[in-house]
């Protein structure tokens, strides 16, 4: 087992510094492990023996299109890509956007036989439990047994990051009876539910993917329902979040009665919370490639390299791939 990660530092809608102190106390407490860092900034502070950085003179930006992570071969994300594919690390760490990253990873590693990649994301409830959904934009065009095998990877990455040791698994549906859906999420709902590989439950309706009061652990989804479900929660969650701060700064009321409201804030703050859950993962890969969020901070990076570590050491792209033969 490598225990090396490829992390690249700078691709995060914030300055290096977040990543850069999450890679030092990841480090400082892994001394066995060791990070390859590539930043687009000099950087002068002192560092662990265990994390060297390479300097880079491009960035694929966060506006970037797919087809810039070939044209920039000097940038962060490309050199953290072409480590991993030397098999110089085991695993990449990025916080870049998620078209040159899934493009640019699936063209230089390629999935494995029979499956087309899926971008699995997690996010957390107003209780601070951790769900996931995939896919989530990766491939538009699939077929039922393609849900069927997601499902099981997707089981297989939530006993990982510690969602469930038995996690349930649902599909998103325009209703929860067996008989909803197109013909896709019928077939795949019968494959499902005869596959003992996973603990399938039946059909989840959008408005339930973060309902503490659902049981539900993994969703799956094809990407175009995937993709717009969660950006519908983060575009809702922005809608809240806008319409409190433009009330507190306009209204004194407002702002005393938000103020005095602690138990709706803690519940707001665990919801928004990116931290938990480290990002999301490209699952389907020959390689391991841990998607942080955009706006990560130090907490969510070190989370997003705890979770590589993690399907590091139980040898996760090996499991699935002997699973799926």
């Amino acid at each position: 087992m490598k225990k090396i990660i490829a992390f690249d530092l700078s691709s995060g809608d914030k300055d290096v510094s977040e990543a850069l102190e999450a890679a030092i106390e990841f480090c400082n407490l892994n001394k066995d492990w060791q990070i390859l860092g590539f930043s687009t900034t000099e950087i002068t502070k002192f560092l662990p023996d265990n994390l060297k950085i390479k300097v880079c003179s491009q960035l694929v930006n966060q506006t970037d299109g797919a087809l810039d992570f070939k044209r920039k071969k000097d940038s962060t994300l490309y050199k953290a890509v072409e480590v991993v594919n030397n098999d110089e690390a085991a695993a990449i760490v990025s916080a870049a956007a998620s078209g040159p990253l899934v493009t640019g990873t699936y063209l230089t590693f390629r999935s494995m036989e029979g499956i087309k990649p899926a971008y699995a994301a997690v996010a957390s409830t107003s209780k601070g439990t951790l769900r996931m959904m995939l896919d989530v934009g990766a491939n538009m065009n699939v077929n039922a047994e393609m849900l069927n095998k997601y499902a099981f990877m997707g089981s297989e990455f939530a006993k990982i990051i510690g969602i469930s040791k038995k996690p349930i698994v649902k599909q998103l549906n325009v209703g929860t009876e067996d008989s909803k859906g197109t013909e896709l999420q019928k077939d795949a709902f019968k494959l499902m539910k005869e596959n003992e590989q996973i603990n399938f439950q039946g059909n989840i309706e959008g408005n339930q993917f973060l309902d503490p009061k659902i049981d539900v652990d993994v969703i799956v989804a094809e990407a175009f329902s995937g993709n717009v479900a969660t950006k519908s929660y983060e575009g809702a969650f922005l809608l809240i979040k806008n319409i409190i701060s433009e009330s507190v700064k306009t209204s004194f009321l407002d702002k005393v009665g938000f103020l005095l409201a602690k138990n709706f804030r803690k519940k707001m703050k665990i919801a928004l919370n990116t931290e938990k859950g480290g990002g999301g993962v490209v699952l389907g890969l020959n390689k391991l490639v841990i998607k942080a969020h955009g706006s990560s901070n130090k907490g969510s990076y070190l989370n997003s390299l705890n979770v590589a570590k993690s399907a590091i050491e139980v040898n996760l792209i090996e499991s699935i791939r002997e699973v799926m033969k």
